[in-house]
């Protein structure tokens, strides 16, 4: 489906269909960001491939219980949890979802805006899925639509991981907060989460989030 045929989330008019609007994926830019890793590539785009696939459902039962709060942090979460992966499109489009939800009033959101952001939201995860896939098997990873990213011990603390990630990539504060607790919950995990603190401690988070990468590589390996 082109651009164009796709309703913005936040006005009802279509996505500019031009060079203006942003690639679906990017990955060759996301790997060099990793130092070249195609192996923390793969290990970080097959747990987003299981968090996206939920992404909708998510949020649907949140707006159920008129949890607007929750679902725009849910937002800027995979807002920067899909430029970690190079998913420039799905990105965007939690942006304008996140920008929508914050400019409503009270708790309420309107059926004609819930329809036209499910059906965003919808069509940017699919056509995120299917560009995801094609770059994990020219990566040889052997991935295909009906595989599941492995299974680990520590779901929670990738999760966490991920989370924290996000907030460092977007230079949020709340991730000093989030680092601390995390030091608490995880007290197996102390030592290697306390190298972040320096980085994080003097606002170095472009380094933070090098060093949250290594994190999560070794979380992976060391759970299989």
């Amino acid at each position: 489906m082109p651009l164009s045929a796709i309703p913005s989330p936040v006005d009802g008019k279509p996505l500019p269909d031009d060079a203006s609007a942003p690639l679906t994926l990017d990955a060759a830019s996301a790997i060099a960001l990793m130092d070249d890793s195609t192996e923390l590539y793969q290990e970080i785009a097959q747990a987003y491939l299981q968090e996206i696939a939920e992404l909708w459902s998510t949020l649907e039962r949140m707006l159920e219980h008129s949890q607007l709060g929750d679902a725009t942090r849910t937002l800027h979460t995979f807002k920067g949890l899909s430029l970690t992966v190079g998913a420039n499109y799905l990105s965007e489009i939690c942006k304008q979802c996140e920008s929508k939800m914050k400019s409503l009033p009270g708790q309420t959101l309107d059926a004609s805006v819930r329809v036209s952001m499910k059906e965003a939201l919808e069509t940017a995860v699919a056509q995120t899925q299917v560009a995801l896939l094609a770059v994990l098997a020219a990566l040889d990873c052997g991935a295909t639509p009906n595989q599941q990213a492995p299974v680990t011990p520590a779901p929670d603390l990738l999760a966490d991981m991920y989370r924290l990630r996000a907030l460092l990539a977007d230079s949020d504060m709340q991730a000093l907060d989030l680092h601390a607790s995390l030091c608490l919950r995880y007290p197996a995990r102390q030592d290697a989460l306390l190298k972040l603190s320096q980085a994080i401690k003097i606002f170095d988070f472009a380094r933070a989030v090098v060093q949250c990468d290594e994190l999560i590589h070794n979380i992976n390996h060391t759970s299989r």
